[in-house]
């Protein structure tokens, strides 16, 4: 009788455990607001990938909203790139997901009111044009990588 219960209440405690991992273990598979991505002075001149949101009005610092984003214990450590050619090549292998959950995490916590984010003007460099190849794939994720040249 006893093994009986302890049975039906492991298996009771596993289901309910699978059956709610899926939202607390899974990444988020889209973005709840489209964004752009690019190079952008932010501190002081020093080039850092930042998202674009909100209409093309606010840049947030990629690596800053990752670190934050880190500090809660649900999110896994992900290394974000220094600069666009890294963003541009771990993009399509996991790092989207990662970018997702930082847009996701800025909307549904209200933190795009011009304090954690702001606008920026854009960095160029010589010679770095490999983000013509992944264009049309940023386009069909939602998102924009924002390149210019010289």
């Amino acid at each position: 009788m006893i093994r009986k219960s302890l049975f039906n209440l492991t298996l009771t405690a596993a289901l309910a455990f699978f059956a709610s991992s899926a939202s607390v273990f899974a990444q988020d598979q889209e973005s709840v607001m489209p964004f752009k991505v690019g190079t952008f002075a932010i501190n002081d001149g020093i080039p850092t990938v930042g998202l674009v949101v909100q209409n093309d009005e606010l840049i947030v610092d990629l690596a800053a909203a990752n670190r934050a984003l880190e500090l809660i214990p649900r999110y896994a450590t992900v290394a974000i790139p220094d600069d666009m050619i890294g963003l541009i090549s771990a993009y399509e292998y996991g790092l989207k997901y990662r970018v997702y959950e930082i847009v996701n995490h800025l909307v549904e916590n209200d933190m795009l009111n011009g304090e954690f984010a702001k606008l920026r003007a854009p960095c160029c460099f010589r010679g770095h044009h490999g983000a013509d190849s992944v264009s049309q794939q940023a386009h069909e994720c939602g998102c924009e990588l924002l390149h210019s040249r010289l």
